[in-house]
């Protein structure tokens, strides 16, 4: 039964002056939709005139043929033309819906397209002969339509170039040319990916091994991930513990949750992860929980582990069992942690109002990460040591600080706040016309950022009078990293 597809037809009139190569398997109605094409317009149509109707030129006709004719071209690789392929020529779920109610087959709509993803010539014949032909109507299709190619090591949703990397290139290189040569997309319509995961079994753990460690080498973690979780097992976790960390650095929490949840006797190593994972969340508790009754006899890992606990700590507001847990961590000596840790523990000898402690700590955080160059660690120390330079009086240097971190931050949240300390500062100082610039540099980041807390601050700031030039002993707020972190207070006091 013919179905008139709107969108196909609007895809071939914007695109005929130029040309379109229509491309697909046997089965995706190429020919049904250019006759109907040709017919709409009142044009010949004529579709033996090539023995290999495989992709269809409609950019300019042979010579034999009227002009407007819509006829099938030999030429395989045409790439000038704009292209639909078999993504393009798949039925939508209301192209089926409206197919099945022409059937009287509206009850079968959709479990069809839930069944088969919208390929053409399946989903017209189970809407024709009903849930009985489903399945043996697909093996047969298919039957014919695979290229002979042993397709078991390639079922598995990793890039191309992990079977590369891998080793398996010249299994490519044959499974494209046959695909190629026989239609076959190399990245299969829902319908064929769900057949061939129900008939075929997956590659051996050794080989989906290989393939998981090339696609990890290659950064494509979520699709490591999906895959190792068709095992499940031993292969997930040990996934799980390589790609967990970049994905959930990347935001993808949920999806890390997801699978992690199938695990039912997580490692150590996959315990510190899901404590990552529920402080991003902002469950702190849970993630405290998820640590205790770590083992500690590797250093490397315990200083990874205290680290977790005194941060999920100090975001807790317990900065004085947070400085504690970062004491112990110093206390480790020459560790790759060494860094954060006296990072961390100035900025919660900050809250604590111990300034000149954390200014000791963050000077000796600075020269360790830039010998290591931590860009990362060393934003963060830079803006904490002029928070603690701002808080002990040293206005000038606090300034410096604040203008030397201010390159090394991206995000508009974070120069936003910094913007705010280096304004305050300069106002201190009575460098008035400074100050409005960099407070308005902290306008349009706040903004960009969307933190309405950050734009309350910002606005108040820029509400202030001038203030006079400061002097010891004088009470004052500070914004800081995060907010009011505290009152100024004379060194000594």
């Amino acid at each position: 039964m013919y179905l008139h597809r709107p969108r196909l037809h609007r895809a071939l009139e914007e695109a005929l002056p130029e040309g379109v190569l229509v491309h697909a398997p046997p089965g995706f109605g190429k020919t049904l939709l250019l006759k109907g094409f040709a017919e709409a317009k009142g044009l010949p149509y004529r579709r033996d005139w090539s023995p290999e109707p495989g992709c269809y030129d409609l950019r300019k006709p042979p010579p034999e043929v009227l002009p407007g004719q819509v006829v099938a071209a030999r030429q395989a690789r045409l790439p000038a033309l704009h292209r639909l392929g078999p993504e393009d020529l798949a039925f939508t779920p209301e192209e089926v819906g409206e197919l099945a109610r022409r059937l009287g087959k509206r009850e079968l709509a959709r479990p069809v397209y839930d069944l088969f993803g919208g390929w053409p010539h399946l989903t017209r014949k189970a809407l024709e002969k009903g849930e009985a032909a489903w399945t043996p109507e697909l093996r047969a299709f298919l039957e014919g339509l695979l290229p002979p190619l042993d397709l078991r090591p390639f079922l598995l949703p990793l890039p191309e170039a992990a079977f590369r990397q891998a080793g398996f290139g010249e299994a490519v290189e044959a499974l494209l040319a046959q695909a190629l040569a026989q239609g076959v997309p190399l990245r299969p319509l829902p319908a064929l990916a769900a057949y061939l995961e129900a008939t075929h079994p997956l590659p051996p753990e050794e080989t989906a091994r290989r393939l998981l460690e090339a696609a990890l080498a290659l950064g494509a973690w979520e699709e490591a991930l999906e895959t190792a979780g068709r095992y499940g097992g031993g292969l997930l976790l040990w996934t799980l513990e390589r790609a967990g960390r970049p994905l959930l650095e990347g935001g993808k929490v949920e999806l890390f949750f997801r699978h992690a949840e199938r695990v039912a006797h997580p490692t150590p190593r996959l315990r510190l992860l899901l404590a990552l994972g529920h402080r991003m969340r902002g469950e702190l508790d849970r993630g405290l929980a998820v640590l205790e009754g770590l083992p500690e006899e590797d250093p490397a890992f315990l200083a990874e582990v205290l680290l977790a606990r005194g941060t999920l700590l100090g975001l807790k507001g317990a900065h004085g069992e947070a400085e504690g847990i970062f004491s112990q961590g110093v206390a480790l000596g020459e560790t790759p942690l060494r860094a954060r840790f006296l990072t961390s523990r100035g900025a919660a000898r900050i809250r604590l109002g111990r300034y000149r402690e954390a200014a000791e700590d963050l000077e000796e955080a600075l020269f360790l990460s830039r010998k290591e160059r931590l860009k990362e660690v060393e934003a963060l120390t830079l803006h904490n040591l002029a928070i603690a330079r701002h808080h002990l009086g040293e206005l000038a240097e606090a300034v410096r600080l604040y203008r030397e971190v201010l390159p090394l931050k991206t995000a508009p949240l974070s120069r936003a706040y910094t913007l705010l300390s280096l304004g305050e500062a300069l106002s201190y100082l009575g460098r008035f016309l400074e100050a409005k610039k960099a407070l308005l540099q902290a306008k349009e980041e706040a903004w960009a950022s969307g933190d309405y807390r950050a734009m309350g601050y910002t606005l108040l700031n820029l509400a202030r009078p001038p203030k006079a030039p400061h002097l010891p002993g004088t009470p004052r707020l500070l914004t800081g990293g995060s907010g009011i972190v505290g009152p100024w207070k004379p060194p000594g006091t």
